[in-house]
């Protein structure tokens, strides 16, 4: 098959979540046999030349991008609000270089499906009808208006809950409006597939978890030691209001016998400033590395106490062996087993007493990495769900 990936960003280097998800999925796809194109927006806040990306991932995945700047503006923001029904995070997405580039791609070459990443590139599917014959693919990694009601939730000034509201509820007339023009749905976990269900049953869908390579960690064994770790990206929100709640609530109430290592790119300033004046904690800032940086360390943190979706940075770590206490929203979309492979916590004091009971039995501690290895392995092979995804789209081909 022949397939187009829409993104709203260019998923290399795969820093983030979303970064990861996408660029695993392609590199799948094409390892399954297929023909595959990222045409990415190149963020001037993500921007990385195409060029610089390793040659044996472009020798997988033909890249096409435009350089757009999707950066907020206080002002466009209160004048969409004001003036607009569409969301302003939406609106941001928007480049006539983008769509002209798309025209010409669909005017030349022909796809059996074009999946788009999310829903805000949704002002390209008109583009996309009346250029391609393609079945359009909704890719949705989480469920955007949920975070966002999420977060309002955790806000305490009233404008910004205001605000924050109103942008939910327009995320999801958006969400809505996607799933209604699309042909496929492609949800990522079982949770966000019953939500996106309740607003149209007719659609074919399947879900698809992010994969990995999962080969190279078969046979290594990792080394437990009793330390913990945070690893996020602090310019989202979810994982900064997590990770301040952590160190409120749990962290600075107790003395731990080790010390909290901190890292994650784009954390503002104040961030920064509570981070290194806090005793105990190491902030790293923005790490080349992640698996370097978790293979450190013993026990992932994962507060979250918003969003959907999956939470890739956990899988990451149960695939290197290491022991995750989390709560049930950051694991949530992930079939995990309470004290079979994963710590579930929501209590602040559920944490202080499983950190420390963790650092009187580390046999205990090193069993629930392993487990958790075995864990990923055996459902988050990447090359075997993108099988599975392939089979869908074949099944759904006009």
């Amino acid at each position: 098959m022949k397939i187009l990936i829409l993104s709203p960003k260019l998923p290399f280097p795969p820093k983030d979540g979303g970064s990861v998800a996408t660029l695993n999925m392609a590199a799948g796809l094409a390892d399954a046999g297929n023909d595959i194109t990222l045409f990415c927006l190149n963020t001037v806040k993500h921007y990385f030349p195409v060029e610089d990306i390793p040659l044996n991932i472009r020798a997988k995945i033909r890249f096409i991008t435009v350089r757009h700047d999707t950066s907020p503006g206080f002002f466009s923001a209160v004048l969409n609000f004001l003036f607009s029904r569409k969301p302003y995070i939406a609106v941001r997405f928007r480049s006539s270089a983008f769509n002209k580039l798309l025209v010409k791609t669909l005017s030349e070459e022909k796809f059996d499906i074009i999946q788009v990443e999310g829903p805000y590139l949704s002002c390209y599917f008109r583009t996309i009808r009346k250029f391609s014959c393609a079945q359009i693919s909704f890719r949705a990694q989480n469920v955007e208006s949920a975070i966002w009601k999420g977060i309002s939730k955790n806000t305490s000034s009233l404008l910004k809950k205001i605000y924050l509201n109103n942008l939910s509820s327009r995320v999801l007339k958006l969400e809505k409006k996607v799933l209604s023009e699309s042909d496929l749905f492609v949800p990522i976990t079982e949770s966000d597939c019953r939500f996106f269900l309740t607003f149209r049953k007719d659609i074919s869908y399947h879900i698809y978890p992010t994969g990995f390579d999962t080969a190279e960690f078969e046979k290594t064994k990792g080394a437990y030691q009793y330390s913990l770790f945070f690893l996020g990206a602090l310019d989202w929100k979810p994982n900064r209001d997590g990770l301040l709640w952590f160190l409120k609530n749990v962290w600075t109430t107790r003395g731990f016998n080790t010390k909290f290592h901190v890292a994650g790119r784009c954390a503002p300033e104040w961030l920064k400033q509570k981070l290194y004046s806090t005793e105990g904690v190491v902030f790293h800032g923005e790490i080349e590395n992640s698996a370097d940086f978790i293979s450190k360390y013993g026990i992932m943190i994962c507060p979250i106490l918003t969003g959907s979706g999956i939470r890739i940075k956990i899988l990451d770590a149960m695939l290197m062996g290491k022991t995750i206490i989390s709560t049930r929203v950051g694991a949530e979309g992930i079939p995990v087993t309470d004290g079979e492979n994963i710590i579930l916590c929501e209590k602040p004091e559920d944490f202080s007493r499983k950190i420390l009971f963790l650092e009187k039995n580390s046999a205990c501690a090193a069993e629930l990495g392993s487990n958790a290895k075995k864990f990923v392995i055996k459902n988050f092979n990447n090359l075997a769900l993108c099988k599975d995804l392939c089979d869908f789209y074949r099944k759904n081909l006009k």
